[in-house]
């Protein structure tokens, strides 16, 4: 009922259907046998200890299922622990490629997943615990008192033997009572037959034969009352041969029920794991008041914006950061780094996962040094993640001019001085990279876009 509004078109949700279904009518099952095993007949009559015995031939499936419950719940603590742990590498990997956070900020982010994989640390502890205390315990009792005799437990054959002892004399005596009750009740037809079959005035054959059947019920009560009185004078010997054996079973059932009371609340006391979770909060929350807004704003501004030193040019017109010699008096020219570019042809994936695997690695040495305007490596264009989306790129077929000299780094590189004009053949990729023909040597080959401008 509970899948009328599902998917059915979803093998997956068809299997969930089915399988809660399964899960009910096992449970219900369940209910039903256990409700069966509370409501058999009266223990006292013959043969109804046989519950007592099957309470004792389920001590063994009883741990098993014990230690199965115990097993899957240190399987919920493994899958969690790495699930946080993937959780923490896939996010330190986004952060050190795709996300562009920065400073204290990105080391408060970074504060997530150290938390995580100390939750994952945590976590995995407690599943080792769980996983080698519990099975340990639980088979060193199960082998100390399920001990089995040829077919069935020792215990087992005990209890069936002293009780099976103790209802013999009881039986005998209760089908003879039983035998005297059936011929009383057939008497009584014969009796009830008799006069029903006469009506009026009976004859004196019939008064005879209900006379004989009279006197032979009389008799047959007679032997009741003295086969009664025999049985309940050996009550008490039935009881107590009984009681001494239900209390030995009793016991049994009580270390039982004791020891695997005890073995809850030992999971109770090595499942706990509040104190250590607080310490790893306490950290994080530690990590996240160093987040400074004005720290990082200032270190942008040195980095990134208005506290960078300007370019102004000398007085040949050569660019150079304010604050350095003019390059006119031996000082160094400006030169914009080239735009990050990502290999995307399988010549250059070895290069390019280098690259990316250095980056990492001082990224990590480095998490509060951060690439401000750095755009994510397979952003497509457009995405939101792009900081020049209002600049239109050039488009392919137009001219454009070097703004600046670069040497390509790589073999479908374009080289080019300042001041050569170049027809671009294929427009701006999402990494800003164009591709184009050199109008002097007829090269061709793939260039910075911040590198030139419109001819």
């Amino acid at each position: 009922n509970n899948c009328v509004h599902t998917n059915f078109n979803c093998p997956e949700v068809i299997f969930h259907c089915l399988d809660m279904t399964l899960r009910r009518s096992k449970t219900q099952k369940a209910s039903r046998q256990l409700s069966c095993a509370v409501e058999q007949d009266n223990f006292w009559d013959v043969g109804n200890y046989k519950t007592v015995l099957k309470r004792i031939n389920n001590t063994p499936k009883l741990c098993d299922e014990f230690l199965r419950m115990f097993h899957e719940r240190a399987s919920v603590e493994k899958h969690y622990a790495r699930e946080l742990t993937s959780f923490a590498e896939k996010w330190e990997e986004r952060l050190a490629t795709k996300v562009p956070e920065y400073g204290t900020l990105q080391d408060g982010w970074l504060g997530i997943t150290a938390e995580a994989r100390q939750l994952s640390s945590i976590h995995m502890k407690c599943k080792d615990k769980i996983d080698d205390i519990m099975k340990d315990r639980i088979e060193t009792w199960k082998k100390e008192h399920c001990k089995k005799s040829i077919i069935h437990l020792k215990s087992y054959k005990r209890a069936n033997t002293a009780f099976s002892h103790a209802q013999e004399p009881w039986n005998k005596r209760k089908a003879k009572i039983d035998k005297y009750r059936a011929h009383i009740s057939k008497y009584e037809k014969e009796i009830h037959q008799i006069r029903s079959n006469e009506g009026g005035t009976p004859t004196d054959k019939a008064r005879s034969q209900l006379e004989k059947v009279q006197l032979a019920k009389k008799k047959t009560e007679e032997k009741l009352k003295q086969r009664i009185d025999d049985l309940l004078q050996y009550k008490e010997t039935y009881r107590q041969e009984m009681e001494l054996e239900f209390e030995r079973c009793q016991e049994e059932e009580r270390v039982r029920i004791n020891f695997f009371k005890e073995t809850l609340k030992l999971y109770e006391r090595i499942s706990v794991v509040s104190e250590e979770i607080e310490t790893s909060h306490a950290i994080l929350t530690a990590r996240l008041e160093r987040v400074n807004a004005d720290a990082d704003l200032s270190k942008f501004s040195l980095e990134c914006g208005t506290k960078m030193p300007m370019i102004i040019p000398d007085k040949d017109g050569i660019w150079f950061e304010e604050g350095n010699s003019p390059p006119s008096e031996g000082g160094t020219a400006y030169t914009p780094a080239p735009i990050r570019r990502v290999a995307s042809d399988d010549t250059n994936t070895h290069n390019s996962s280098t690259t990316t695997t250095t980056s990492q690695q001082q990224q990590q040495q480095q998490p509060n040094e951060a690439s401000f305007l750095s755009v994510p490596t397979n952003a497509p264009t457009g995405s939101d993640w792009s900081l020049n989306s209002d600049i239109t790129p050039i488009s392919s077929g137009m001219q454009v001019r070097a703004l600046y000299t670069y040497s390509g780094t790589q073999g479908d590189e374009l080289s080019f001085e300042e001041g050569d004009v170049i027809t671009v053949t294929e427009a701006e990729d999402a990494d800003g990279w164009l591709k184009g023909t050199h109008d002097q040597t007829q090269q061709t080959g793939k260039f910075p876009g911040n590198y030139v401008m419109s001819a």
